[in-house]
């Protein structure tokens, strides 16, 4: 089993986004595993901290969802669920800590770019097939938009033109 799983810090001293990572469209394999820093020192949440992971999606609607503090409250672990890919194109989120005194802390945004998804001839590949060299994508299917998909076999490429 091969699942993507992704692991990256922010900084809680920087605003701006840090990070953009593509995940397939509707795939719930991905997991991401966040440590924070504050000024490049790791950052340990105290105990009882709750983080919940909150998310604007590209079809404009919101995405918010239960984290877990793992690691003795160094890391937090998020794992993808149907709502978290359902719309193509960028979520942009944020991580939002709440302790037991009531003050919270939202972390730097990061986007997670949701793409089209491959298919082979006979499945929908995901994050949990490994890619060997011998599977390759006979066609894409752009989900998003109406597009007719072409799969040109003399030159070993996918064409894909919007339908009218």
């Amino acid at each position: 089993m091969n699942y993507s799983t992704y692991r990256f810090t922010l900084d809680i001293h920087h605003t701006k986004s840090q990070i953009s990572i593509p995940i397939p469209h509707m795939d719930t394999a991905v997991q991401f595993f966040i440590n924070l820093t504050d000024g490049g020192k790791p950052y340990k949440m105290e105990e009882g901290c709750t983080a919940k992971l909150f998310g604007k999606k590209a079809d404009g609607t919101s995405l918010v969802d239960d984290c877990d503090i793992i690691d003795n409250g160094t890391r937090i672990h998020y794992k993808f669920n149907e709502q978290t890919a359902s719309a193509l194109g960028v979520c942009e989120c944020e991580i939002r800590l709440y302790g037991n005194t009531g003050r919270g802390l939202t972390t730097p945004s990061f986007d997670i770019l949701v793409v089209p998804r491959v298919l082979t001839d006979d499945e929908i590949m995901d994050s949990r097939h490994q890619f060997n060299g011998s599977m390759l994508p006979v066609r894409a299917v752009f989900e998003a938009i109406d597009a007719k998909v072409d799969y040109v076999a003399e030159e070993k490429r996918i064409v894909a033109t919007k339908s009218s």
